[in-house]
Order: C-alpha cells, then sequence, then structure tokens
C-alpha cells in the first residue's frame, strides 16, 4: 500500500506508522508536486486537499490523524 503523508509535521506519527506497517510504502509529499501520480491513502495533516489533487491521485482512503477535516475539500 502506498500511504503519504501531505506535510512535514508530526514526524513520530510516520515513525508510529511505520512501525506497525513495515510492508507498506509510506512517503512526505511537501508541495502538490511531490505527491505523484497515486496512492492508496493521503493523510492530510493540515494540507489542502482538493478535488484537483484528489482526482489526480485518486486515493481510496483520506485520513485525517486528530480531529477535524479542515484541509479537506468534503464537497469534492
Amino acid at each position: 500500500m502506498r500511504i503519504i503523508f501531505c506535510g512535514d509535521t508530526f514526524r513520530s506519527a510516520r515513525t508510529l506508522l511505520q512501525a506497525r506497517l513495515p510492508d507498506d510504502e509510506i512517503y512526505v509529499a511537501t508541495d502538490r508536486r511531490a505527491m505523484g501520480e497515486a496512492a492508496d491513502v493521503l493523510i492530510p495533516m493540515m494540507f489542502r486537499i482538493d478535488a484537483t489533487v484528489m482526482d489526480r491521485v485518486r486515493p481510496r482512503l483520506i485520513q485525517q490523524w486528530g480531529s477535524g477535516l479542515e484541509g479537506v475539500d468534503v464537497g469534492a
């Protein structure tokens, strides 16, 4: 599975997830271009996920850690 953390915050979260999913690919994207073209999971980490990002990356899941969906265009 390809998991992208959107932004370079909360490094301990990435370490925790990698320890629990050692066979999955976990990446950090600090801007939209760095996300690439496909991902199974996007973790916004306060990053804006709009229709353009969703259409290009086609994630199966957008998982916001913590609470709130401030950066996710839910209508898209």
